[in-house]
């Protein structure tokens, strides 16, 4: 079988994985006379309700054994997965064993490096998760808040397990990453330095959504609030791939940015409402700039 170049693979990758989430997109929006679809999604945040728990791949399989419509995320959130892995079969620089390797902990890299790395992960993730809490408390106890569904008579040490856990059953980094980040990156890394690299990617990433956007636009047009909202997501893709990239070299492996991105859609999802709505904005976006910013900047003066 014929190699193909880096940006062919690239291109076909996007290709695929684009046409992937849009006929996933396509077909969910008319599962059994667009009925199915929205029962699905309403008996799922019912679930994640009656778990007291939040989104991830737990709720979403639970889901699935009586309304199937409901896995029209995973073939959404796995569609760069599947890409990478049918582009790399069919000749990309990178291979299938490439793909399994980078599931390693660590390669090519020295083990206290990616050891650290992983421990930085760890604490940042959990402080910014401490600092989420005690928001919530703080809004719960005074009135101002009902009772995040995860908080609702959970021990401490249960609902730290539970976040700690959801940055490895989240179904946008579990899903996503080994197409990301141990697929398209290398590839942009083989013709561009780490920095357009990772602007690269961030954009196709943050483009590659918007299939499911198509829905909300059909209704409500293209108003400065969705526009405002797509900025927003946009400033979040950039920052996480910032992270992403960083730490993927660092330890070899696409782990990390499996952590990075399953642990900061945690915080949104189990833990944000509170916050968000205090500074009226997603204080996510807040504060992953604030931790990619710096590293950004090493970049550039490194």
């Amino acid at each position: 079988m014929m190699a193909m170049g880096a940006w062919t693979a690239a291109g076909l990758y996007l290709a695929l994985a684009v046409g992937i989430a849009s006929a996933a997109t396509f077909f969910g929006s008319r599962g059994n006379g667009r009925r199915a679809v929205p029962q699905a999604f309403g008996r799922l945040f019912e679930l994640v309700e009656e778990r007291r728990t939040f989104m991830g791949l737990g709720p979403i399989v639970a889901t699935a054994r009586t309304h199937p419509w409901v896995l029209i995320i995973v073939v959404f959130a796995s569609a760069p997965t599947v890409a990478a892995v049918v582009v790399a079969a069919a000749g990309a620089p990178l291979s299938v064993g490439d793909l399994v390797g980078s599931l390693a902990l660590w390669r090519s890299v020295d083990g206290t490096q990616a050891f650290i790395t992983y421990a930085v992960i760890g604490v940042v993730h959990a402080a910014v998760c401490w600092w989420y809490l005690r928001l919530n408390r703080a809004a719960i106890a005074s009135g101002a808040a009902p009772t995040t569904a995860v908080l609702r008579g959970r021990s401490r040490a249960d609902v730290a397990g539970r976040l700690a856990v959801g940055a490895v059953l989240d179904e946008g980094g579990t899903l996503e990453e080994l197409g990301w980040r141990a697929f398209l990156l290398p590839l942009l890394l083989v013709e561009l330095d780490r920095g357009p690299a990772t602007l690269t990617l961030a954009v196709l990433w943050w483009a590659w959504h918007l299939p499911r956007e198509v829905a909300t636009i059909r209704r409500k047009g293209l108003t400065r609030t969705w526009i405002g909202q797509q900025s927003i997501f946009l400033g979040v893709c950039i920052g996480l791939s910032v992270l992403c990239t960083e730490v993927v070299l660092r330890t070899g492996s696409v782990w990390p940015a499996i952590l990075v991105h399953g642990g900061t859609n945690v915080w949104s999802k189990a833990l944000g409402g509170v916050p968000n709505s205090r500074w009226n904005t997603d204080v996510r976006t807040i504060i992953v700039a604030l931790i990619a910013l710096p590293i950004a900047v090493m970049w550039v003066i490194g």
